[in-house]
């Protein structure tokens, strides 16, 4: 049987292959992908790519950047929804391939939103001012949620709760999976235990086989600095020769990147919802260089900016949006700079310079 070439050359332009996955490539490429393959053709009997990006409704170029790059959080979510393995089993291999099917549906009037909400809110610490800052909107619209007057959360807003407070969100938005079973970095400081007391060792019967929370790199993250906007846009030189970008303001953010040039610009617009919502940050990193439906920040010479996704460089750079079916086209000698977007940035992480 043909077999799959998972390996990509970054010096080519590589062909998507559409033959059945195999035990013998999976290895080669990202570990979240191997354990994708593996549930959506145990669960889904799905054989090719094409079936994997078909169901989780992706293009084909997202699913060859995420066989070299890992999958993206929302991505795993979708994963949930539409093929049912665990989102928290594919970032860790931890735990169980699927997610616990036997909680009701958010159709079910005996568990609705209302209900889930009850449970986020009895979590100690956890008020409602806090979960409407994490899912970017007023705290009527949260007791409009305890009370049942608004029966339904958009996904990109219960993805800011998930982030803030580790709940699950496609439990949120369809009451389906384990509640707290999320892929979650916990921005809550922890505990520190008192000196001299050693911390207690696990038996095996104490272990949980699936972790609710896993801990980021933190040797890697860092104040990046803010980059403001001013009238005309970003510079055409974001960074000279000095310790902080051109146009740096007084804000930063605590965050991970391996890119020394990485820097944070605020998102204006409507075009890039649910993936970059107003009053957000982007993370932007010029070491890493753009992909075909990568999203990107782009400079033109007439110093207009914008965060777009980066479709084609065929007969041009072709851009688009996620809310906007319009397509732009532009000359490459039009372009200043193009810089690759790593992910979104809520506001809530955004600080003042000491």
């Amino acid at each position: 049987m043909a077999i799959l070439n998972m390996m990509f050359n970054e010096n080519a332009n590589t062909v998507f292959i559409n033959e059945p996955f195999t035990y013998a490539t999976m290895p080669r490429m990202h570990q979240t992908m191997v354990r994708l393959y593996e549930a959506a053709h145990t669960l889904k009997n799905l054989e090719t790519p094409t079936d994997v990006a078909r169901a989780l409704n992706q293009s084909q170029q997202t699913i060859n950047n995420w066989e070299r790059r890992g999958m993206s959080r929302l991505g795993m979510l979708e994963a949930q929804k539409n093929i049912g393995c665990s989102a928290t089993w594919l970032q860790t291999g931890k735990g169980s391939m699927t997610y616990d099917a036997s909680i009701k549906t958010g159709n079910d009037t005996a568990n609705g939103l209302n209900d889930r909400m009850r449970v986020l809110l009895e979590e100690p610490g956890i008020k409602p001012f806090a979960v409407a800052k994490a899912a970017g909107v007023t705290e009527e619209t949260v007791n409009q949620w305890l009370s049942g007057e608004i029966t339904t959360i958009p996904l990109d807003q219960a993805v800011g709760i998930q982030e803030a407070f580790g709940f699950n969100a496609v439990w949120l938005v369809m009451g389906k999976g384990i509640p707290r079973a999320a892929v979650f970095d916990d921005p809550r400081p922890r505990p520190v235990p008192p000196k001299g007391t050693k911390p207690k060792k696990k038996t095996t019967e104490q272990a949980d086989p699936t972790p609710l929370t896993y801990q980021a790199n933190v040797a890697k993250y860092r104040e990046i600095p803010v980059v403001g906007r001013a009238q005309g846009g970003l510079p055409d030189r974001i960074w000279t020769d000095g310790d902080y970008p051109v146009g740096a303001t007084q804000q930063v953010a605590e965050i991970a990147s391996a890119d020394p040039h990485a820097f944070l610009t605020p998102v204006v617009g409507l075009s890039m919802i649910p993936r970059f919502n107003p009053g957000e940050f982007a993370l932007v990193e010029p070491g890493t260089e753009p992909e075909l439906e990568d999203d990107v920040l782009v400079r033109l010479n007439t110093g207009e900016t914008m965060i777009k996704r980066l479709l084609s460089r065929r007969q041009g750079i072709r851009l688009g949006s996620y809310n906007d079916p319009e397509v732009f086209t532009f000359d490459p000698a039009d372009v200043t700079w193009m810089y690759y977007v790593a992910h979104p940035v809520p506001a809530r992480k955004i600080k003042n310079r000491m």
